[in-house]
């Protein structure tokens, strides 16, 4: 099973106004026999929501995906669920 890792870190400070944090793999990518997905930047880091320990990292940063309205048929979205599908793909 391939899952996303989660998007509640804080690595740079600036989302919760907690300071910087990183937390670990959310279930069920935690999980035993699950591979958890981490998000990269486009410029190859980890991007600073990703959760930390994931199995395998992808592009998840600013990821084209259908919208919600004719409007917007085409946005560019970010997060660990931008990022399993490139692994799945490839699995």
């Amino acid at each position: 099973m391939i899952a996303a890792s989660g998007n509640e870190s804080d690595r740079e400070g600036n989302r919760f106004h907690l300071g910087s944090f990183a937390l670990e793999a959310a279930y069920p990518s935690a999980a035993e026999d699950f591979l958890s997905i981490g998000a990269l930047t486009d410029e190859g880091k980890l991007a600073p929501f990703s959760n930390k320990g994931a199995k395998f990292l992808a592009p998840g940063v600013d990821i084209t995906s259908a919208g919600l309205s004719a409007s917007s048929a085409l946005v560019g979205m970010s997060g660990t669920s931008m990022a399993t599908p490139h692994v799945a793909g490839i699995a």
